[in-house]
């Protein structure tokens, strides 16, 4: 990730809102996993509506820099929407700074149209009043509430056996109760999608992207 080799992703091409497992034969390979994946695409407007400007603009910003992951690392990455900085990632520290008040000036910004940039070494410096977050809390948001997500995932992933490569390094307070009961399981055994999903109280919906979520901060496999 950010100059390493990973895992190769599903890349669906679908458009958004609508996930590759409505092809019948993944579903049938699935199961549980691409009911729960169209579950969460139907409920984004949902989801959407519980966040903060803010929070939206991190979730948006996560998932562009999933999308760089394979840039050259030494090197910064702007995320941009018509022209304004949004954020900035440095690629040594793997610290990502948003900008606290794209989604309140006067012209809003447009989300949907966000790309990010490679830029050369040295360009890693925020404009001051940034936010300074970790990379893996950016990533953590993408996974927890962004459909498009659950397409970043390998093929297999609803049927494998998950399994846990490290606790997840995240901020204190990020991690949810549903959260630490998760990883509990995960500690004991590895574990299917269907298998956690009788293990574990949370919501299919939620679940899968709580899966999501620890495949895109490496804690799981």
């Amino acid at each position: 990730m950010w100059g390493r080799s990973s895992e190769t992703p599903s890349h669906s091409s679908a458009p958004p809102g609508i996930s590759r497992s409505s092809d019948p034969l993944r579903v049938a390979q699935n199961g549980g996993w691409s009911a729960a994946v169209e579950q969460a695409f139907s409920l984004i407007a949902v989801r959407r509506e519980r966040m903060t400007k803010h929070e939206q603009l991190v979730a948006a910003v996560g998932g562009e820099l999933w999308q760089a992951r394979n840039h050259k690392r030494g090197r910064s990455i702007h995320v941009l929407a018509n022209h304004t900085l949004l954020a900035v990632l440095d690629t040594e520290s793997l610290t990502v700074a948003v900008r606290p008040s794209a989604l309140f000036e006067p012209k809003p910004v447009e989300l949907g149209l966000i790309r990010a940039m490679s830029m050369p070494e040295g360009a890693g410096r925020p404009p001051a009043g940034f936010a300074i977050m970790s990379l893996w809390d950016v990533l953590w948001r993408f996974g927890i509430v962004e459909p498009k997500a659950l397409l970043e995932v390998p093929n297999d992933f609803g049927k494998r056996a998950l399994h846990l490569r490290r606790m997840p390094k995240l901020s204190p307070g990020v991690l949810q109760v549903r959260h630490a009961l998760l990883l509990r399981v995960l500690t004991q055994s590895d574990e299917t999608f269907e298998e956690l999903s009788h293990k574990v109280p949370t919501p299919p919906d939620e679940l899968c992207h709580d899966l999501a979520a620890l495949y895109l901060t490496r804690a799981i496999a």
